[in-house]
């Protein structure tokens, strides 16, 4: 499934996206046109991946997290002749987000340019408590430069199978 895929080898936090709205539609169209992917359909699925492993220091954590749209398409194997099938994943936006204490988050919203220092909700979703904020850096999508195509295919052995 595209899920266990997408969560890697470190157990990344692999959410579907199952209303994705007119304007993440449109930004994947953008991206697979960038990155030379099959054109879009209405059948593709959206995923929020959210990074397991991230920089971890005394009292911030940094994470990252991605936008990506996928689908299923066949590919015609070389040896075989044969259409096999490969997930086709594209990368929509990226973002990067930090939490721990008030002053780290704060710096960290600074360095990285969102100039606001939003403080938002912590971990478990309540304002202020236990000195534990999360912040997040939103992407900007004009300035992304950043461009993924992944496929994840399966291969025939040779022997026909």
């Amino acid at each position: 499934t595209p899920t266990l895929v997408l969560s890697g080898s470190k157990d990344n936090a692999v959410t579907e996206i199952l209303d994705p709205g007119p304007s993440l539609r449109e930004a994947y169209r953008r991206r697979c046109r960038n990155a030379n992917a099959s054109a879009p359909t209405r059948a593709d699925r959206f995923f929020e991946v959210v990074s397991a492993s991230g920089v971890n220091f005394p009292g911030l954590q940094i994470k990252s997290r991605s936008i990506v749209g996928g689908k299923l398409i066949s590919i015609k194997d070389r040896r075989s002749g044969r259409n096999l099938p490969c997930y086709e994943f594209v990368l929509i936006e990226g973002s990067v987000f930090a939490s721990g204490a008030r002053l780290l988050v704060w710096s960290f919203d600074r360095i990285m340019g969102n100039a606001e220092g939003t403080v938002e909700n912590d971990r478990d979703g309540n304002k202020g408590n236990n000195n534990d904020y999360c912040s997040s850096v939103p992407p900007d999508s004009d300035s992304q430069t950043t461009t993924s195509l992944n496929r994840v295919r399966a291969l025939s052995l040779g022997d026909g199978n």
